[in-house]
């Protein structure tokens, strides 16, 4: 590793380039350097892009369909498996028992350049309704997540090495987060930050935990204008489309579900 720094160091010298461009260059070098180390020595567990988010791991969960299609799952650690399950019909089943977890799959090259997301869910239980803005209370039965690369530009050390062993081992880790949620105590059109992620992620009220309903309720949301209006500035292409449920902290039970989820202009 030694090796491979000193050789950038020395071939990518201010005098080629602007002192900007001189930094950002070196400073992927240098992520890359550390990434390829971490991946020997540490374990393969990621988090957000921030030390203090919950580990995310790799699970063997979603099978047939689900699995064609491309999605994965990641569980979080040390915490029970929430159960994501697809019927005949494309419905996807999400069910807690004091568990948390999330599905995923990549965006496509096709999906990329869209500005909204269409889909239909219910929740027929409902946990006790905790506050989304706290630490171990943020319990919710559903939600559908867009997330979005970690700029190296802007990254700390920190982001940008989980971002370099993230790539390496073909797994997610996100820069910005929009969450829409049903649960939670917050009035539906509420907008929190995310309280493991308050300066990347923001979570959008979609639906209160008052609102328990055994019929499908439709949504359309604007992703791009909702990440102007929490980040600020150009939306970048997204890289993830999440698919989460969440009733760790207060050993909550929920079924729910999902369908018909898609990019829709």
């Amino acid at each position: 590793m030694r090796a491979v720094l000193a050789w950038a160091v020395k071939t990518l010298t201010p005098g080629h380039m602007s002192i900007a461009e001189y930094y950002s260059i070196t400073k992927q070098w240098v992520c890359v350097a550390l990434s390829a180390a971490a991946v020997l020595f540490i374990p393969h567990t990621f988090a957000y892009a921030e030390p203090n988010a919950p580990a995310l791991v790799p699970y063997d969960g979603p099978t047939g369909a689900l699995t064609e299609a491309g999605w994965r799952q990641l569980r979080v650690k040390d915490r029970p498996v929430a159960e994501f399950r697809e019927s005949n019909d494309g419905v996807v089943t999400v069910n807690t028992h004091q568990s948390a977890g999330f599905l995923y799959r990549a965006i496509t090259e096709s999906e990329s350049g869209k500005s909204r997301l269409a889909w239909s869910w219910k929740v027929e239980k409902m946990p006790a309704p905790s506050d989304l803005s706290r630490v171990g209370e943020d319990d919710r039965p559903l939600a559908v997540h867009i997330w979005f690369p970690v700029n190296i530009e802007k990254a700390t050390l920190w982001q940008a090495m989980k971002s370099g062993i993230g790539n390496l081992l073909d797994l997610p880790v996100p820069g910005k987060i929009l969450t829409y949620v049903w649960g939670g105590t917050q009035a539906k059109g509420a907008r929190i930050a995310n309280p493991y992620l308050p300066e990347d992620g923001a979570l959008i009220v979609l639906r209160s935990g008052q609102d328990v309903s055994a019929a499908w309720q439709d949504e359309r949301v604007n992703f791009a204008a909702d990440y102007k209006s929490a980040f600020g500035g150009d939306m970048p292409s997204a890289s993830y489309l999440v698919i989460s449920a969440d009733t760790d902290d207060r050993a909550g039970i929920s079924a729910a579900a999902v369908k018909d989820i898609r990019f829709d202009g």
